[in-house]
């Protein structure tokens, strides 16, 4: 294999496509939209969470604590523990980071949370 065919290979490996050829592409987008749309949903569905103002505060659920520094704001579909510093702006993140799973088994477990069939 010469150098320009291990670079073809290469690029289609990381190529983001391979991410979701499991899954048909529109049924992604259907699943990453819905769970966009309730960002503050995915996140209470794992971490008990309380109105404070805008947002929402509640114990982190990536490093112990006693005081909650869990922050949640739905208005600008972001999530971020000053305590840890672990934060992000989407729902497939939170999965990932939360339930540690790849990308495909995130996207499993909220088709799974918004019943979405995924054929």
């Amino acid at each position: 294999m010469d150098s320009a065919e291990w670079l073809q290979a290469r690029t289609r490996i990381k190529s983001p496509k391979i991410k979701h050829m499991l899954i048909p592409e529109d049924k992604v987008k259907e699943i990453t939209a819905a769970a966009e749309a309730d960002l503050l949903g995915v996140i209470a569905s794992s971490v008990k969470l309380t109105k404070r103002g805008k947002g929402y505060i509640g114990l982190c659920p990536f490093h112990n604590e006693r005081t909650p520094s869990f922050n949640v704001n739905p208005e600008k579909q972001v999530y971020k523990c000053f305590g840890c510093g672990q934060g992000g702006r989407t729902a497939v993140n939170f999965v990932m980071q939360y339930h540690r799973l790849t990308y495909i088994e995130a996207i499993r477990w909220l088709a799974n949370h918004f019943n979405i069939l995924i054929l």
